[in-house]
């Protein structure tokens, strides 16, 4: 899931900082597990193809760019899922244009 606090055009382009989290589900079902622990041992991301990291908190993007992230997530045997992605794009916001009130020294 991502948030923030704002949104600019049909492709989501973010005007402000970016929190992503990242939530793991499996096949199994219902009472289960109430009986068998959690099938997964580790969730990773990396974004833009830096090195790999242990997800244990909301990830914050800020920086002005492009940023791609990529998430996976392993079971208790090892057993590593196809790497995931999103593109998720950080603008610059449109300035507020001032008009100047000419011999006024003032803006509004």
């Amino acid at each position: 899931m991502i948030t923030s606090g704002g949104v600019n055009g049909e492709k989501p382009q973010y005007t402000t900082d970016v929190s992503i989290t990242l939530s793991v589900t499996d096949e199994l079902s219902g009472m289960i597990h109430q009986y068998f622990p959690p099938t997964f041992e580790k969730t990773e991301y990396r974004i833009s193809g830096r090195e790999w990291l242990l997800y244990n908190a909301p990830i914050v993007l800020s920086a002005v760019e492009l940023h791609k992230l990529e998430y996976r997530s392993a079971d208790v045997v090892g057993n590593l899922e196809e790497i995931q992605s999103v593109d998720v794009s950080i603008v610059a916001p449109t300035p507020t244009p001032k008009h100047y009130i000419q011999g006024s020294e003032q803006y509004i």
